[in-house]
């Protein structure tokens, strides 16, 4: 079994999902999809909720649930060992994964 699997197993996983509506197609570029990955990691590191750009209509989703984006784990900094992003300009999303074993309270997260 690697290391991957034993901390998917070990550390509690922790599903969030962003919603945001839709850009035009021509607007949705690589570019525009790493920008958003970027206000996502940084968000993420530094627990300002902010950073992350937002829609007037968008879904924040943790654990199934709908949430304020001000709260939860967006608000407190997490450290992070791994991430991972794939950017699909098709489909206008991106598809996020951090590992943070080493942070005080240790997640697997992918955001969608």
């Amino acid at each position: 079994t690697s290391p991957i699997e034993n901390t998917s197993m070990i550390f509690p996983v922790l599903l969030v999902s962003i919603t945001l509506v839709a850009q035009a197609s021509a607007a949705c570029t690589r570019t525009t999809l790493h920008a958003a990955v970027t206000d996502n990691y940084r968000a993420l590191t530094t627990g300002d909720s902010s950073l992350i750009s937002q829609a007037p209509n968008m879904t924040y989703i943790e654990n199934d649930v709908p949430t304020n984006i001000t709260q939860g784990i967006l608000s407190q900094p997490i450290t992070m060992d791994i991430m991972r992003s794939l950017l699909d300009t098709t489909l206008c999303a991106t598809l996020i994964e951090i590992t943070a074993a080493s942070n005080a309270h240790p997640y697997v997260q992918r955001v969608l």
